[in-house]
């Protein structure tokens, strides 16, 4: 059975999550800030003060207590791209699953950036893969990294192939072949 929770970013651009549970294993799709609620909640304060509650009470990240039922069971953490909007929680809120970050290549050096700059240990392994690759994540998933267009390098789609299909997520892409 596959169970998709639109955990945040749906009604607006900023706090961009998702998660899939298939069978008993969860996979979350990006797990992005919302930059204008962050900087309303932060502009006196050192970017590490402020706790998870408060941020999510302020809509900074996303409210992943949607999901309190599943955090134990979340097998792997998936940005799509580096824009903060869709990897800017991952340094408040990785912490809460035992999991890692597989991401692409470009996606992986922004996070390790920006988790070097602000001092903030994420207990989960940063991994990267190339777009257009896939890897079974366990016997009942494979996840393949599909290439889109976008405004920062190695944009992903991400598929998750499962025993019912596939599942898409479609997040910011382009069509534009000669962006400006």
């Amino acid at each position: 059975m596959v169970e998709i929770c639109t955990v945040g970013g749906y009604n607006e651009v900023g706090g961009n999550c998702t998660a899939i549970k298939i069978g008993n294993d969860v996979y979350i799709l990006d797990l992005g800030l919302h930059l204008e609620n962050y900087i309303k909640l932060t502009e006196d304060e050192d970017v590490v003060a402020a706790s998870q509650k408060s941020l999510m009470s302020a809509g900074a990240v996303p409210d992943i207590s949607a999901i309190d039922d599943w955090k134990s069971n979340v097998k792997m953490m998936l940005p799509t791209h580096a824009h903060l909007d869709h990897i800017g929680a991952i340094p408040f809120l990785g912490n809460s699953f035992k999991s890692n970050v597989m991401c692409t290549p470009f996606t992986a050096e922004v996070l390790k950036g920006i988790l070097t700059e602000d001092k903030i240990k994420l207990n989960s392994k940063v991994m990267s893969m190339s777009a257009n690759s896939a890897f079974k994540a366990s016997d009942e998933v494979k996840i393949e990294f599909i290439h889109v267009t976008h405004s920062t390098p190695h944009t992903v789609m991400i598929a998750l192939h499962t025993k019912e299909g596939p599942s898409h997520e479609a997040n910011d892409f382009k069509f534009d072949s000669t962006p400006t």
